[in-house]
């Protein structure tokens, strides 16, 4: 069963309006005045014939046959991002929710690529995504080069890309801005280049947000979401998607039914309702995060701060074309790596969390954490040191997030 991303007005508005009683599947819960969409907990659906059911199960019409399949608390946290996604991208884009992110990023891969394929990847990515690359994909047969968010963009870029590709190469994968180093990749000129040579773009938007950036409308064809962060916003569901169209959608909607990573619709009613005040959040989160990063840029026991943000890092200019927002990520070096423990001890308000995108601000060392499965030498090629802090801002008074992280830094 297939939803398009259709609804009008800008972004604020489609969080709070897309999706919901406006689906056809909503029946007569959409006259009953209900200002919420119901949790529909049901593990089947009840048909008058089974030639209805049949019809169902073929995947024609409007109604839902199991809740492995679909569910229609499902369609409304779908239909929500594929309207903000989908923002400049036509009006045939979808998402697919699925039980976590890492569900949605191994359906997306899956999706694209077959045993004997390559494909060309970030050397900057989530570790679990890492994980699953090195651990799982390649053990099925497909192969992956990887290539520096520094060389992913400026003059050469074609000549570099290629160098890295093969016969077997059918896609791109990128993170940006990256997890944790928050490099920037410019997903424009790496689009036009894999559509030339009949590669598909895929993206991770999980730190950006569709509120900050839309990579489908800069020429991704695949976006992919740990919805358990920003889109979630509240530190507790676990949930991911994948938003794409036409083929890569069927596949990915059929993948989540082969590998049963479907949300419970409880979950799946929560996320949608927590996008709801996605871009209210994001605002105040794009803005604590600028003032922690230049307060950070300034202190003299930090070596390095890593946010987009700021004009001393690499990929603002970058930034500046394709984000209309930031981000809530901030990473920074200390100048002595073996304090950074210490630093994340000392904090108070902040608290040390493996996850992100929370309206509390959290606080990790990813060599400890994120990343710490892989080896020491991949860690120094993502550009991760053992000094290095990365903090999700949350939506606090900016004042007390600084004054914490003064005290903790000494």
């Amino acid at each position: 069963m297939e939803q398009r991303g259709t609804a009008g007005g800008r972004q604020r508005t489609r969080a709070v309006h897309a999706g919901g009683l406006s689906h056809p599947s909503a029946g007569p819960d959409a006259s009953l005045g209900s200002m919420t969409t119901p949790v529909y907990r049901t593990t089947g659906f009840t048909f008058d014939t089974a030639e209805q059911m049949a019809e169902t199960a073929a995947g024609h019409g409007e109604r839902f046959l199991y809740s492995r399949y679909d569910n229609p608390s499902l369609h409304e946290a779908e239909q929500k991002l594929a309207a903000l996604e989908g923002a400049g991208a036509g009006a045939d884009v979808g998402a697919v929710v699925f039980s976590s992110g890492m569900a949605a990023v191994t359906a997306a891969l899956m999706a694209g690529l077959s045993a004997g394929d390559h494909f060309i990847a970030q050397a900057e990515l989530y570790g679990g995504t890492t994980g699953l690359i090195r651990r799982v994909l390649r053990r099925f047969g497909v192969d992956v080069t990887y290539v520096e968010a520094a060389a992913l963009g400026g003059p050469g870029l074609d000549q570099r890309l290629d160098s890295a590709a093969s016969p077997a190469t059918r896609a791109v994968y990128l993170e940006t801005p990256a997890n944790p180093t928050l490099r920037i990749v410019d997903i424009e000129a790496v689009a036009r280049t894999a559509r030339a040579r009949g590669w598909r773009l895929l993206v991770d938007n999980t730190f950006a947000s569709p509120i900050n950036q839309r990579p489908l409308a800069l020429g991704a064809d695949v976006v992919i979401h740990s919805a358990t962060k920003y889109l979630a916003g509240h530190s507790d569901l676990t949930a991911g998607f994948v938003v794409t169209q036409g083929e890569m959608l069927d596949k990915a909607r059929e993948l989540r039914i082969d590998l049963g990573g479907c949300l419970d619709a409880s979950v799946a009613w929560l996320l949608a309702r927590s996008m709801k005040t996605l871009a209210l959040r994001i605002a105040a989160q794009n803005d604590n995060a600028m003032a922690v990063a230049g307060c950070l840029e300034r202190h003299p026991k930090v070596a390095r701060v890593h946010y987009p943000g700021l004009a001393s890092h690499p990929g603002h200019e970058t930034a500046r074309r394709q984000m209309s927002g930031f981000g809530g990520m901030v990473s920074f070096e200390m100048a002595d790596e073996q304090v950074a423990p210490r630093v994340i001890a000392a904090l108070r308000l902040i608290r040390l969390a493996p996850t992100l995108g929370g309206v509390e601000t959290t606080a990790s060392v990813p060599a400890l954490s994120s990343h710490v499965k892989l080896t020491p030498d991949e860690r120094r090629a993502a550009g991760i040191g053992d000094g290095l802090i990365r903090l999700s801002v949350g939506v606090e008074d900016t004042a007390d997030i600084i004054e914490d992280l003064e005290q903790a830094l000494g």
